[in-house]
């Protein structure tokens, strides 16, 4: 019985450390797409367009949501999307639509400026 229960504890003790390392991945990724974000809005915003304020909105949403992340357990995070998404499917798709603009804006602004500089 004693076993049984060394046995468990290791588990929970080597699943919280996989969720931990998980949760640190996704900190990671999420802080990428945030700084893509905001470098999209620096070059929209150069470039006077349209969406820049979107792409300002969506980073900090982001920011937003990278801070719950952080201060929250593995489980409570799961638990929020699950609910966030349940409750408001076409927010979990506009939010990845709006990525999806931002981040193609800035890969587009950012192959203009290299195909400036090669062409001097």
């Amino acid at each position: 019985m004693e076993n049984q229960k060394d046995i468990k504890q290791e588990i929970d003790k080597k699943g919280h450390q996989v969720a931990d390392s998980g949760k640190q991945a996704l900190m990671g990724e999420m802080r990428n797409i945030c700084n893509a974000l905001n470098a999209a809005s620096e070059k929209m915003h150069e470039q006077n367009d349209y969406f820049s304020g979107v792409v300002d909105m969506a980073a900090g949403k982001l920011n937003s949501a990278c801070d719950f992340v952080e201060k929250e357990k593995p489980e409570d995070v799961v638990t929020a999307v699950k609910d966030i998404s349940q409750k408001n499917p076409y927010l979990a798709v506009g939010g990845m639509f709006v990525a999806g603009l931002a981040l193609s804006r800035f890969l587009k602004a950012d192959g203009q400026t290299r195909s400036f500089s090669k062409e001097e």
